[in-house]
């Protein structure tokens, strides 16, 4: 009787909200053997933030644009305006200290299916431009002609 109870129960709550700071604060995954680590070993990783609250990593591709997970952003990029988001760089703490910059776009890739996940990346144009410090550089892409070894 208490599991027909309980099951009631569970199928009977849903949530209801327009606030998405409740609806992230709700997904606390961290990163499965993850460890903390300091700024200066990895200077383009960077902190998306809604409302001055960390809701996933980014890195800093140019002085303008960051790459970060489209499921990341595409939940809450069309009813929000863009001042809500930021993005922290150049700190080990997703919190406070480093540089803080506005975001002036966010473009999730065409293709992203939220149900598999799938092209699951993001653009994010600053309203800034990032200066480079000791604690914050750009990501080291492959030229456009390197050829890349991809192996399992």
């Amino acid at each position: 009787m208490f599991l027909i109870l309980l099951l009631l129960f569970c199928c009977s709550v849903r949530v209801n909200s327009n606030n998405y700071t409740e609806l992230w604060s709700l997904n606390e995954e961290r990163i499965v053997g993850g460890v903390p680590v300091e700024i200066l070993y990895y200077k383009y990783q960077g902190s998306l933030e809604y409302w001055h609250r960390h809701i996933c990593g980014v890195a800093l591709i140019s002085n303008r644009w960051v790459v970060t997970a489209a499921h990341c952003t595409q939940a809450i990029t069309l009813p929000a305006p863009l001042p809500v988001f930021t993005v922290r760089l150049g700190t080990s703490n997703v919190q406070t200290e480093g540089f803080l910059y506005t975001v002036a776009k966010i473009i999730d890739h065409p293709l992203f299916d939220a149900t598999i996940y799938n092209y699951d990346i993001a653009l994010i144009q600053l309203g800034q431009d990032v200066i480079f410090t000791s604690t914050v550089e750009p990501i080291r892409l492959a030229e456009s002609n390197q050829v890349l070894l991809i192996s399992s």
